[in-house]
């Protein structure tokens, strides 16, 4: 159970951040996609990450179409990497902290050692957004 919050949290990280928008299946931010309902409905969490993801899905009855796809288009995605991945995690990184993305990119560094699943799980992950 405590590996499944673990590596939701790092998936939380990771993969929210980044979206696929459901009319042309092109990468988009999330916080594009969302981004009225982050500076209106979740400002106090708009740039906390997965507290901002939090709050989204705790308001979903009001997120405006791209919004609700992209936060659809996460979760599932997040849950096709816990199911995929839950083995490599508990094995390889089991000690990594959840925060800031270190543990996806704890799977990511260790590409030879995971199993089919979850490397076909990793490598359908958007790439994180290059810091500026």
């Amino acid at each position: 159970m405590k590996i499944q919050i673990v590596l939701a949290s790092a998936v939380a990280a990771i993969v929210l951040p980044l979206a696929v928008s459901a009319q042309d299946a092109a990468p988009v931010r999330l916080n594009e996609a969302c981004k009225t309902e982050l500076s209106t409905l979740c400002a106090a969490n708009a740039d906390k990450g997965p507290r901002g993801i939090r709050c989204l899905t705790d308001n979903q009855a009001k997120l405006g179409a791209s919004c609700a796809a992209a936060i659809k288009t996460t979760q599932d995605r997040r849950e096709k990497l816990q199911a995929a991945c839950k083995a490599d995690a508990e094995k390889l990184c089991a000690g990594v902290q959840s925060k800031g993305g270190q543990f996806v990119a704890c799977l990511r560094g260790k590409t030879a050692e995971l199993s089919r699943p979850c490397l076909e799980a990793i490598a359908a992950l958007p790439q994180p957004a290059a810091k500026k």
